[in-house]
């Protein structure tokens, strides 16, 4: 893969990362049976969100740590969640 310079590169990282996560069915279900994403409306928000952090752009206003937590509250996320 290329070096990551725009917002459509970021999606075709991301969008690749979420295929392999949907298909792992040691994670999948924290996505599609906790908290249900639409992946589909999910995604953008996503490329939002790296795409500052990356590409210091600006557009994410959500508090990504309270939105775990509150996942957290559902589903436990445990380090070895995040191991996978």
């Amino acid at each position: 893969m290329n070096d990551i310079k725009t917002q459509d590169d970021l999606y075709l990282l991301v969008n690749e990362f979420y295929k392999k996560l949907l298909k792992d069915d040691d994670i999948n279900f924290i996505f599609t049976d906790v908290v249900k994403i639409k992946i589909e409306e999910h995604l953008p928000v996503l490329v939002i969100f790296w795409s500052q952090v990356i590409l210091g752009t600006s557009g994410y206003i959500n508090n990504l740590t309270q939105i775990h937590l509150d996942i957290d509250l559902k589903y436990h996320l445990s380090p070895e969640i995040f191991k996978i």
